[in-house]
């Protein structure tokens, strides 16, 4: 074959494969099948904290309480992140002096903002701005001696167990805080633990469960001021073996009405029958059915059917004469729960 010809033969199949490859990535040429082009599709903001996706540091709801584990002690040191597909940012930093521990976070968002600050040991601030809600801030704060404070707006609600928290709040501010603790701990399935909670608790106060006996459990108490130690350490041994059922109650004792020694062991027997882990369904309903204060609680609550509910189980722990009226007002009833806890010893 001529030199020429061979030349047009290979530039023809040349142009042939360029042909081939133009066509398999550019759109069909019909206006039929033609598709859009393609945008970037918007995702939502982090779900978890970079503090705790970076592993700084982990947080567990234990004991109805924020408590931080794990905590990575190192140099100074700061992270930010650009979340460009959901127009969001995340800085975080660790700020070591001494044995002093700061780690703070925060989220930025189009439509919100979160800021989260540890001061070791045992000091968390969490604070939630919703920028198209009139600026409405919820602010969750933990002081070192485990009081949880919920602010927003004028308001404020505060304890020292977050599962009783959440049964005293409104709703509202109930589901941003769970947002909030979820937030830190997503492992924690606080939502579905809050849920389960209160709907056994309801079934509780309705039922005919059989209940500590509150009299002996004061006697009890009683003899743990006694002059004799070997009545004090039966009275001590006895409250033992009671278990993790009368924790609720014991820590709810007016204090100061005890004296040092009956406040030293009732702290010891709380902390001993307590397990330090992750608070589980089960393990909360048990702590809390024996707690007046689930019950003051739950005396509040918008559905009149609990509100009975509670104030029957009231009367049946402590024969008192003053009772709790589900049909009078939020603030009536909070004079009257005030007044009975006076009346029953309970802080």
């Amino acid at each position: 074959m001529d030199f020429r010809v061979r030349r047009v033969v290979a530039g023809l199949f040349m142009v042939a494969i360029c042909f081939a490859m133009a066509h398999r990535t550019s759109a069909p040429l019909c206006a039929d099948n033609s598709k859009p082009e393609s945008k970037a599709v918007k995702t939502e903001p982090p779900k978890q904290a970079l503090i705790t996706r970076l592993k700084w540091m982990q947080f567990f709801v234990v004991n109805g309480h924020l408590e931080p584990r794990y905590i990575r002690r190192s140099q100074n040191r700061s992270v930010t992140v650009n979340h460009h597909e959901s127009d969001s940012q995340e800085h975080a930093a660790i700020r070591m002096s001494g044995a002093n521990l700061r780690i703070t976070y925060q989220l930025s968002t189009p439509n919100y903002g979160i800021n989260v600050e540890y001061v070791h040991p045992n000091n968390v601030t969490i604070i939630h701005t919703q920028h198209n809600d009139g600026e409405l801030v919820t602010v969750l704060s933990q002081t070192p001696d485990n009081l949880l404070v919920v602010k927003q707006q004028n308001e404020s609600w505060e304890s020292d167990h977050l599962w009783l928290l959440l049964l005293s709040i409104p709703r509202d501010v109930r589901n941003k805080v769970i947002d909030l603790v979820t937030f830190l701990t997503p492992d924690s399935q606080v939502q579905r633990k809050a849920e389960q909670i209160e709907s056994e608790l309801v079934r509780v106060a309705t039922s005919d469960d059989e209940r500590i006996n509150i009299p002996v459990i004061n006697q009890l108490v009683e003899q743990l001021r006694s002059k004799s130690f070997v009545e004090r350490q039966s009275a001590d041994a006895e409250l033992r073996k009671m278990g993790n059922q009368i924790s609720g109650y014991l820590a709810e004792l007016d204090q100061q009405r005890l004296s040092a020694e009956q406040r030293l062991r009732i702290r010891r027997i709380c902390q001993t029958s307590t397990p330090r882990i992750m608070d589980s369904s089960t393990l909360v309903i048990t702590w809390l059915k024996n707690a007046p204060s689930t019950w003051f609680a739950l005396s509040q609550h918008p559905n009149r059917d609990v509100r009975i509910a509670s104030a029957r189980q009231l009367n049946l722990m402590f024969d008192v004469d003053i009772k709790i009226n589900p049909d009078s007002s939020p603030s009536s009833r909070k004079v009257q729960i005030a007044d009975f806890k006076a009346a029953s010893n309970l802080r």
